[in-house]
């Protein structure tokens, strides 16, 4: 157990890395190529980017759905998840970024709890994508289910 947490920390500090000392221009990434399935440390998860930049996206940590935008390689938005999917415990805001490290598509993100401007964000989220689709998780995206 603490060789994968050890395994997982160095993967986000990797991504981070990338991330953040990425020297190109943001929005390179087209919505196609942010659309697809990814692997993040919460889970599989499935995107879906809209030409007019309407974001879709659904994972697998209790059934949690993403609803936002994508503009210049990010995409800001909400989040909710089971049981409730309401805030301020089981909803929120989001933020995703993207990057390129030997030709793989990464990302790493933030994300807090509820509404309130005062909510701390949680700079956790990290992961990359996969060249695989998650069947189970592309069924859920086509239900297009709201967060309320």
């Amino acid at each position: 157990m603490i060789a994968i947490g050890l395994a997982a920390a160095a993967t986000a500090s990797a991504i981070t890395a990338y991330l953040v000392h990425d020297p190109r221009p943001r929005g390179v990434f087209g919505q196609a190529e942010v659309s697809g399935s990814w692997m993040m440390n919460y889970g599989n998860m499935q995107l879906q980017v809209e030409p007019d930049g309407t974001v879709y996206g659904v994972y697998e940590h209790d059934e949690g759905i993403l609803i936002g935008r994508y503009e210049n390689d990010v995409i800001k938005g909400v989040w909710c998840e089971l049981p409730t999917r309401r805030g301020p415990s089981d909803a929120g805001h989001f933020e995703v970024r993207f990057a390129r490290a030997n030709d793989r598509l990464l990302m790493e993100g933030r994300w807090r709890y509820g509404d309130s401007p005062s909510a701390l964000w949680q700079p956790d989220w990290v992961g990359f994508a996969l060249s695989t689709p998650n069947v189970i998780l592309e069924q859920r995206i086509q239900r297009r289910l709201p967060c309320p």
